[in-house]
């Protein structure tokens, strides 16, 4: 085939850079389009406060918004229901019938049905490769958050939403003819449903240089970046603050939580005297650059965290679980704080907080540790030669 054009699907398509999920869903899109021509088709929130002129073409709508409640009364799993990829079937429709495509790329297993469907309508025959892009294993993550349940209601509705996000991940997984995930626990988690898996990490828009303040200059401060919408980062972010509440608040150490969030969920943060909870932010750097230490609590999710990133390209000693540092290649004691609880993370962060050189050498060590390893272009051309390899391998089936 001499096309050299790729179909994206994206149900949720970006409508800014707030949130890991749609850093990565752009950024390695963008990338890619250095090496293909691409056909964006996607819903989004709200029209886009960002720059799509990369792409060859963009069908697009804003999606009616569902409710998270009714999903419990749906088939179909919580995110897949909430992204109402009706939308979707009915954009594919008015593409052009004669456009080819060498590959069609699937953001989200949530997309699948309708990336499957139009494959087959398209160009059965010719068997166009479909590369679907995960970004999480979904089925472990749900499961961790059904085990999280704080009564028989939340238990009830998140194992329903866990058997059917189970059902289509599965499906997903074994339609497509190559599978991308952003960390390598998820490669072997997702494995034995689909051979051909290749992990494509992150990558950073490394920033302009600022200012920074020496860290023994600033507050006894502690923040923790993130957007804090869904369930499981709303109780991530809650079990962690009243682990800490007792602990810092003795020893005079604020935290600040910085992202986009409900006014209701904010308003519950605020209620803790030690917490500063700021909402979405034009830009978090001025938070960064006046704290002593970055933190990623979540103990639900696991997984490449890009806020980790954001803490170390910026100067910040990073404390972490040690499954939320997968992929940066950093070792625990060296280049970041490792814990196994948000009770240890507190006591740790307590103990540390005043030895401003430790902090420092941390810091220190981890940037230099992950400069020069996150270029987005690297994992255009990593997707673009995953897409050669499924040519290759339909080619030969």
């Amino acid at each position: 085939m001499s096309s050299r054009r790729v179909l994206c699907i994206v149900p949720r398509l970006p409508s800014d850079l707030v949130g890991g999920e749609k850093i990565y869903t752009y950024h390695l899109l963008k990338n890619l389009a250095s090496f293909r021509e691409l056909i964006l088709v996607g819903a989004w929130d709200y029209p886009p406060s960002i720059d799509y002129t990369w792409a060859k073409n963009i069908l697009s709508e804003e999606k009616p918004s569902r409710s998270k409640v009714g999903s419990v009364f749906s088939l179909q799993p919580s995110a897949m229901y909430q992204a109402n990829t009706a939308v979707i079937r009915k954009l594919l429709k008015k593409l052009p019938k004669d456009l080819d495509f060498e590959a069609i790329i699937c953001m989200h297993y949530f997309g699948y049905r309708e990336a499957k469907a139009f494959a087959e309508e398209q160009n059965a025959a010719n068997g166009i490769p479909l590369i679907l892009i995960t970004h999480n294993a979904e089925t472990e993550c749900r499961r961790g958050l059904a085990s999280s349940a704080r009564n028989i209601f939340e238990s009830v509705a998140f194992r329903w939403d866990l058997a059917k996000v189970t059902f289509h991940e599965r499906r997903a997984l074994g339609y497509a003819d190559a599978v991308t995930t952003i960390t390598e626990h998820d490669e072997q988690a997702l494995s034995c449903f689909n051979p051909f898996i290749t992990t494509i990490t992150p990558g950073y828009a490394v920033r302009e240089p600022i200012g920074r303040t020496p860290l023994a200059d600033r507050a006894r401060t502690v923040v923790v970046l993130g957007t804090f919408e869904w369930e499981a980062k709303k109780k991530n972010i809650m079990d962690f603050v009243c682990a800490a509440e007792k602990i810092f608040s003795q020893r005079s150490i604020r935290l600040k939580i910085v992202g986009r969030a409900s006014q209701a969920f904010l308003d519950e943060l605020k209620a803790f005297s030690f917490v500063e909870a700021t909402g979405e932010v034009e830009s978090f750097i001025p938070h960064l650059n006046s704290a002593r230490i970055g933190v990623v609590c979540e103990e639900i999710g696991g997984g490449f965290k890009l806020k980790s990133l954001d803490y170390i390209f910026n100067g910040l000693p990073l404390a972490a679980f040690a499954g939320s540092v997968e992929g940066l290649d950093l070792v625990a004691g060296r280049d970041f704080l490792e814990f196994d609880s948000h009770n240890d993370m507190c006591h740790g962060i307590a103990e540390c907080i005043d030895d401003v050189a430790k902090l420092q050498q941390l810091a220190e060590t981890a940037e230099n540790r992950c400069a020069h390893r996150f270029n987005w272009l690297d994992r255009g051309k990593a997707l673009a030669k995953v897409i050669d390899q499924a040519l290759s391998h339909s080619s030969h089936q």
